[in-house]
């Protein structure tokens, strides 16, 4: 893996490397302490994408709701103050893995 450095020229890990380094870290003293720690980084920085991967989603279907006139909407029974719920729903049920049924 590529090594960034910073303009005093210490050399930083890069993320997998960092994240990578729980089971090597184990065998150290303190080491379980430390792949703890480095685990729960790990999942706090999953959870955090997952967060912005839903928000990201609903933006895209909400974007894509609003672009539409409103004969269109009303086509497929949706009103515009609707489309943040079902937008919302959406983004849900693909986090989920579930059928995108909105209503």
């Amino acid at each position: 893996m590529t090594n960034y450095s910073t303009r005093n020229g210490d050399d930083r890990s890069t993320l997998p490397e960092i994240l990578g380094a729980s089971a090597l870290i184990q065998t150290g003293p303190g080491g379980e302490v430390v792949a703890r720690t480095v685990d729960a980084v790990r999942q706090g920085l999953r959870s955090m994408l997952a967060g912005i991967e839903h928000l990201r989603r609903r933006r895209v279907t909400s974007e894509a709701l609003y672009d539409l006139d409103d004969a269109t909407l009303k086509d497929i029974g949706v009103q515009r103050n609707d489309i943040p719920f079902i937008a919302d729903r959406v983004s849900e049920a693909q986090n989920d893995n579930r059928p995108t049924i909105a209503a």
